[in-house]
């Protein structure tokens, strides 16, 4: 009997190895701890990173063909290699190719997790929420633009959109077709009467050359005698 100089039990002679002071169980803990200090089991050939215990593994990439199902790379320097590719032109239209590509093998999937999202009360009550609050917004912008209309021409939204009926969609000047929102009411700034709806570049020229017909009639003529590109 003798005690063992790393755990101080009194142990028998046959715990020990020949020659060793400490018992076996004591002796095969720390050749173990040797060898995974010596050869941790993934070490990230990027930074450095050493994995000594099962659980350190979810720090690396995953790849179940590798050792441990994971791969020499971890994620942090993984992340930052296909950063950097997706920063090329190579690698930005491969990554598209292979977010379509991904998209189109599994759509029923992605699909049905997307309507398993939206089923979840929380997020069906948030999307409620937005819903009710763009709602607000959108019928606030409208007001705001009918009371402006009104305020400084003396028309509401429904005016113009008569206006945008009469005149085909088109500017009063350049005949160009545009939608309501890129035609702008021109009006009279004397009388403030409204004339009817120009697209912006034709209105900025009516009111540099100060509405003048005379002007105007001028400067049409000397197009016509030196020439122009309309």
């Amino acid at each position: 009997m003798r005690i063992c100089t790393e755990c101080n039990v009194n142990k028998k002679n046959n715990d020990y190895y020949k020659g060793k002071s400490t018992c076996k169980d004591c002796y095969k803990a720390r050749q173990l701890a040797k060898y995974h200090k010596a050869k941790p089991l993934r070490t990230c050939r990027g930074c450095g990173l050493k994995a000594v215990t099962i659980d350190e593994l979810q720090l690396f990439a995953q790849c179940k063909s590798k050792k441990h199902g994971c791969h020499t790379i971890c994620k942090e320097c993984d992340n930052k290699t296909h950063k950097k590719y997706r920063g090329t032109p190579e690698g930005s239209a491969a990554s598209k190719e292979s977010s379509k590509k991904h998209y189109y093998n599994n759509q029923d999937e992605i699909l049905q997790q997307k309507r398993d999202y939206m089923k979840q009360p929380e997020v069906a009550k948030a999307r409620k929420e937005y819903e009710k609050e763009r709602s607000k917004t959108e019928h606030r912008k409208e007001w705001s633009k009918n009371n402006r209309l009104k305020r400084t021409y003396g028309i509401d939204l429904q005016d113009k959109a008569n206006m945008y009926a009469q005149q085909e969609g088109k500017c009063r000047v350049c005949n160009h077709h545009y939608s309501i929102d890129k035609l702008v009411i021109d009006h009279n700034h004397k009388t403030e009467e409204v004339r009817g709806l120009l697209c912006s570049p034709c209105n900025m020229a009516l009111g540099l050359l100060k509405d003048n017909p005379d002007v105007l009639l001028r400067g049409a003529m000397y197009l016509q005698e030196e020439g122009y590109y309309g």
